[in-house]
């Protein structure tokens, strides 16, 4: 049985509430493309288009699970994923303060799918202990995450 040594609830995405507004627009915007790609022959763009919509829409109007984030001397568990720490390459824990922004750890792992897991540290964790208990299983390394996800997170996504 591994010991845990800590473990939090969080939501599985950060959720940034829309006002129907924004909606519109993304609609707007995608029908202008839509009519475009059908205009242009490029009927695949224009599916792909109704697809990328449909989901971001639907994303935006859903509320984020609550996972269960535990940290235990095999592995980082996020819900029902386990990942092992030596699959992690290295781990970062930024304490940027932003707006509704809590302290986030930053994992590198070795696939090439999903190569950077963001994961939302409450206050009520000791940063400091937590830092110390990672620094034991893998390597530090600062890292900060993408300015992609930066710019969609100003945009609303």
């Amino acid at each position: 049985m591994p010991e845990t040594y800590y473990t939090w609830e969080t939501d599985e995405y950060t959720h940034n509430e829309v006002n129907p507004d924004w909606i519109w627009a993304l609609g707007i915007i995608a029908l202008i493309i839509l009519v475009l790609s059908i205009l242009y022959k490029n009927y695949l763009f224009g599916v792909l288009i109704t697809l990328g919509t449909i989901c971001i829409i639907y994303l935006k109007l859903r509320t984020p699970k609550q996972v269960t984030i535990e940290i235990t001397d095999r592995c980082i568990s996020i819900g029902e994923d386990d990942m092992y720490y030596q699959d992690i390459k290295y781990f970062w824990i930024d304490v940027t303060k932003g707006k509704n922004r809590l302290p986030h750890l930053l994992l590198a792992r070795t696939r090439a799918l999903s190569p950077l897991v963001v994961i939302a540290i409450p206050e009520d964790v000791p940063i400091k202990d937590l830092r110390a208990n990672l620094i034991t299983h893998t390597t530090e390394r600062q890292m900060k995450e993408s300015e992609i996800y930066e710019i969609m997170e100003k945009l609303g996504f």
